[in-house]
């Protein structure tokens, strides 16, 4: 390879079957990782593109150079001052520095002008090694990082996911020389096991056209998932039937062959009677069916993707069909057979599996999660209906018993869904079920159409219980000396944190408060943990990583902007407002000026209500002065509209904050009048639990919005002046 040639690489490594985890993670690894390595070894290149089947693990470098890029390395020497004597003759110190950079005339040092002087500069030249040497170093680097969990190994010393059986390595037209395993690289790749088994003489050009035509393999990954996906589609719409999509369940489907042809087969609808959710896991988990619906109901019709194609299409169908029945006929057993007990029932057995040796069994877990949901309640006040803390509290503790059934044994992904059924089908209530159901939720938005989408996963009680389950997860793992540092994460609690960011979006809680020591001591009693100021500290600092992350995202670039000011706030409701607020602070005059009177009618509100404790709250809106009728008047008409400009516009933004404030427009006015013509604390009790019920309705409108009057960046601090000095009397 001569200096400066460019030619395309093409490397494949030839296995018995590979799993179908392997050829993903290859996939979504080489691609950028081949070119960072090619990149940090200085050997350019135009692009790189992976190939990954069951069989071969392959990539594709256009226009590689033959030799790395030559290295300049600037390399500093004495300073002229010292580098030649009172006659102009170079000193000792100038010529070793000559002589270690491999410098022969000395008039080829630089002179650099730095603030201490002039100093001699030397430019040393490192030539680039050839790609030869190099694309062994690499590649063995991507091997080593793809070849994750276990091995085997045959004939020798090394192992790899699989045997390997041939290597392919030629640089233009040229072979290039390589060794992987035993295996001495060659020109020849094999074809399909099937349609294609004979050996194939390729290179980068005609690799893939080469193996599709002539060897039946569809060597891209992408390639082939298109294909997979058009058949799909097309005898779904042929069966008038709708595919459930799963993207890690095509992934897996498409790792797993080299030709891909799909199949349709049913299977009898008897067993429709079982859950969907059910089926579906057996079909996916077991067979790696594609199961379809009909206007959101299973059919009992499902797609197979083969790896080839067969002279006899009817027998693969049968067969296929006639593996799943018993595969159906398990999955109702489970069912039925969990069916005969009741949740309760299993509480003796929780007790004895065992969550995490300091902190006990799942039946000890279960007791905090309800002791959690507690707190919760309380700390939300009546921002949360009684009844939603009592559900969130008996889901509590039943939410952990369907991991003993026997569906949730044989289907790991089924749990909460499994309990959910059940509890449904033993009669309990609906906030009940959606709260088993969604305990291990994890997807949570603060938008309105999100929430729209899943009522279920928010639910008042769900959102209890999916709170709870990530804090205790998060407090008792951390306090129990499981970290999450770097990339070790074995309990996934940065995955926890980033859900109670997004569920707490939805809810007026504080950090502060949810890790206040003496609520923590009472739901840790029974457990050896010390919950200290430096564990809270910890939980704290793991809490706020998705917050801070997300406001380096969203902070605008704007020098006029306190955008540290989003994050003084230890609520996250709040702080996702702050972040709206900032984004439009300052805008336009009209914007202000809508702004004072909204912010006035807030503060006297919620200044109200601060001073009232122990209050008795009454849902009911009533009042029997003229004042207090009109702003009940004014708080209903302003609700509506309200809703109406969140259905229209969720979220805020700057264009239509001035919609939102024109809402409270008549508010405002009516608040002003009811403040100066009612004393709201009057002698009566009833009459003074009656106003202050209306204030808090009506401060909850406002609180809608924040206050984002700290928006603006901070002055910056006044110059200090040197006082002038006194001058002595003459």
């Amino acid at each position: 390879m001569s200096r400066g040639r460019q030619a395309d690489y093409l490397f494949e490594l030839g296995c018995e079957e590979l799993p179908a985890d392997t050829v993903i993670r290859a996939q979504r690894l080489w691609q950028g990782r081949a070119a960072e390595l090619l990149d940090e070894r200085r050997l350019e290149h135009e692009s790189v593109q992976c190939f990954a089947t069951p069989r071969r693990l392959g990539l594709c470098i256009r226009a590689l150079a033959g030799v790395q890029s030559e290295q300049v390395q600037e390399r500093r020497g004495p300073s002229l001052e010292k580098a030649y004597d009172a006659e102009g003759a170079p000193t000792p110190a100038l010529l070793g520095f000559a002589r270690s950079a491999g410098v022969e005339d000395l008039h080829q040092l630089r002179r650099v002008e730095t603030p201490k002087g002039v100093w001699l500069y030397a430019d040393i030249r490192r030539p680039g090694r050839p790609a030869a040497q190099l694309l062994p170093e690499i590649i063995a680097v991507l091997l080593r990082e793809v070849a994750q969990g276990r091995t085997m190994r045959w004939s020798g010393a090394e192992s790899f996911v699989r045997p390997v059986r041939w290597v392919v390595s030629v640089y233009g037209s040229r072979l290039l020389p390589l060794r992987l395993f035993g295996v001495e690289a060659g020109r020849r790749t094999r074809g399909h096991r099937v349609h294609g088994s004979r050996a194939l003489s390729v290179n980068a050009g005609n690799y893939l056209e080469k193996l599709r035509e002539g060897g039946g393999v569809v060597a891209d990954f992408d390639a082939r998932q298109k294909i997979i996906r058009r058949q799909i589609a097309g005898i779904a719409k042929k069966l008038q039937l709708t595919p459930y999509d799963d993207a890690a369940l095509l992934d897996e489907i498409t790792a797993l062959c080299e030709w891909p042809v799909a199949i349709q087969g049913e299977f009898p609808k008897e067993y429709l009677k079982v859950p969907a959710e059910v089926l579906i896991a057996s079909m996916q988990q077991h067979q790696k069916y594609i199961a379809l619906k009909k206007r959101g109901r299973l059919a009992n019709r499902f797609i197979a993707i083969s790896n080839l194609k067969s002279l006899d299409a009817a027998e693969v169908v049968a067969g296929n069909e006639r593996v799943l029945r018993p595969r159906l006929a398990d999955a109702r057993f489970f069912y039925e057979k969990d069916l005969e007990r009741d949740l309760d029932s299993y509480g003796d057995e929780l007790a004895k599996v065992n969550f995490h040796p300091r902190l006990g069994s799942l039946a000890d877990k279960t007791e905090r999660l309800a002791a959690w949901v507690d707190l919760l309640g309380r700390l939300l006040g009546t921002a949360v209906e009684a009844d939603d803390i009592a559900e969130a509290e008996r889901a509590a503790r039943l939410c952990k018993a369907d991991l003993l059934s026997h569906l949730v044994g044989e289907f790991p992904q089924l749990q909460g869904y499994a309990g959910s059924v059940y509890a449904r089908v033993q009669g309990h209530s609906e906030a009940v079920c959606s709260a088993i159901a969604h305990q291990y939720c994890h997807e949570y938005r603060h938008k309105l159409e999100d929430v729209a989408k899943n009522k279920d996963r928010y639910r008042p009680a769900a959102l209890l219980l999916s709170l709870a389950d990530k804090l205790d997860n998060i407090v008792g793992l951390l306090a129990a000396g499981e970290k999450a540092s770097g990339s070790r994460d074995p309990f996934a609690l940065r995955r926890d944190a980033q859900a109670v960011w997004g569920i707490c979006q939805n809810l007026p809680l504080a950090y502060s408060d949810l890790l206040e020591e003496k609520s923590l001591r009472a739901i840790y009693k029974d457990t050896p943990l010390d919950i200290d100021d430096g564990v809270r500290g910890e939980i704290r600092s793991l809490l706020r990583q998705p917050i801070e992350s997300w406001h380096r995202e969203q902070r605008p670039d704007d020098a006029d902007l306190n955008a540290d000011w989003v994050l003084e706030s230890d609520q996250p409701q709040e702080i996702r407002m702050r972040m709206q607020m900032l984004k439009f602070a300052g805008q336009t005059k009209s914007l202000k000026a809508l702004y004072a009177p909204w912010e006035a009618a807030r503060k006297r509100t919620a200044n109200i209500l601060r001073g009232s404790k122990n209050i008795q709250w009454s849902d009911k809106l009533s009042a029997p002065e003229k004042p207090g009728k009109s702003l009940i008047k004014t708080l209903r008409k302003t609700a509506k509209n309200i809703e109406r400009e969140k259905r229209r516009a969720p979220g805020l933004d700057k264009k239509n904050l001035g919609d939102f404030l024109k809402r409270f427009e008549d508010l405002n006015q009516s608040v002003e009048q009811y403040f100066d013509a009612v004393l709201i604390n009057d002698g009566d009790p009833e009459l003074r639990r009656a106003r202050l019920s209306l204030i808090k309705q009506v401060n909850a409108q406002y609180e809608q919005l924040t206050d984002f009057s700290q928006a603006a960046a901070p002055p910056p601090p006044a110059k200090k002046t040197a006082a002038k000095r006194r001058q002595p009397r003459a």
